[in-house]
């Protein structure tokens, strides 16, 4: 989990070497967000994708 409940896992992306730039062109081209405190959940899928969940009511 990149984000999760909102709250962005510093270690994980570095780990995963991903930027929150990566996470927030997913959010724009997943689900037409642009912005962090849209996102509920961020996971980095096995595929190398990001999965984006917005959180209730976005």
């Amino acid at each position: 989990m990149l984000i999760s409940q909102g709250r962005i896992d510093a270690d994980a992306l570095r780990r995963s070497r991903i930027g929150v730039s990566d996470i927030l062109e997913a959010a724009r081209h997943q689900q037409g967000l642009r912005n962090l405190d849209d996102i509920d959940a961020a996971v980095l899928e096995t595929s190398g994708g990001i999965s984006i969940i917005p959180k209730a009511g976005r």
